[in-house]
């Protein structure tokens, strides 16, 4: 049976996290980002990422799109079946409180992409 966990190191703790899409409507999609740390399925970082769709497309942050960062001034591809942007979002966790051994709310993704210095505008319309 396939594994459907990635891993990520992290200060020296394995991480593991599973990226899922779900459907709300034809012009709007969650992805949603899974992470426990290892021995500790029952404590996740749960983050949720409500998007407007391309039709033709998908979701644009599971098949990539380029966002304006405010913090480098630069355009950026993001799409979070790379890991540098899984490593991001759980250092945004970190900071919100999550260790990984206590359960933590759901997030919301936008705003963490908004906390890194993304333009967010163009995945809600």
């Amino acid at each position: 049976m396939k594994n459907k966990l990635r891993r990520m190191v992290i200060n020296d703790r394995i991480y593991l996290y599973r990226i899922q899409k779900r459907y709300v409507s034809p012009l709007q999609g969650w992805v949603i980002l899974k992470v426990f740390l290892e021995g500790y399925r029952l404590t996740p970082l749960v983050v949720e990422c409500l998007v407007a769709e391309d039709l033709i497309l998908g979701n644009p942050l599971f098949t990539g799109t380029k966002l304006f960062n405010k913090n480098t001034q630069a355009f950026c591809e993001v799409n979070l079946n790379y890991p540098r942007f899984i490593r991001e979002l759980i250092e945004c966790g970190f900071s919100r409180g999550w260790t990984g051994i206590e359960k933590i709310d759901k997030q919301d993704g936008l705003v963490y992409l908004e906390e890194l210095g993304y333009d967010i505008s163009p995945l809600q319309s």
